[in-house]
């Protein structure tokens, strides 16, 4: 019997298995990745311990267009480009930002980050937050975003 045929089938399974193993690591990670929830917490008075945050019944608005449901984020904050890229600066003023106002207002607001573009185009979106609080960071973020290039800060708009 001839080796060279035992050779190529022992290569085509060893080759099969790995492809199969590889294929199966990366569903998994992206399951686990998928169910990764995010909790909001508050400072109470010992900031040694943290609180979860009482879930507020604000509604999230729905619109309907073209037969389609979509949910309006309270805010959302858009970093577009135009060829060169986001304005990264504009971007890390705005998590600074984010951070400093959870600190101050001792909350931890959630946002969600959808990433539309190939130049790293993202929005991030705030869902049923502290409808106190929303109006004052929305007005915060607009005069603190308004030098930066294709940012934009929206109200009541729809996540992309």
């Amino acid at each position: 019997m001839p080796t060279g045929n035992y050779t190529k089938y022992l290569l085509l399974l060893l080759i099969c298995t790995i492809s199969f193993t590889a294929d199966a690591k990366r569903k998994k990670r992206k399951k686990k990745k998928a169910k990764t929830t995010v909790i909001a917490t508050t400072v109470t008075g010992d900031s040694s311990k943290v609180a979860p945050l009482p879930k507020t019944n604000t509604p999230v608005q729905i619109i309907k267009e073209d037969n389609k449901e979509i949910k309006l984020a309270q805010l959302v904050v858009s970093f577009a480009s135009m060829g060169a890229g986001i304005d990264a600066k504009a971007q890390q003023k705005f998590l600074e930002h984010i951070g400093w106002f959870n600190e101050k207002h001792h909350i931890e607001l959630m946002f969600d980050k959808k990433s539309w573009g190939r130049e790293g185009e993202i929005d991030y979106c705030f869902y049923g937050n502290n409808e106190i609080l929303m109006p004052t960071l929305y007005k915060e973020l607009k005069e603190k975003l308004a030098t930066g290039t294709k940012v934009f800060v929206k109200q009541n708009f729809p996540c992309k």
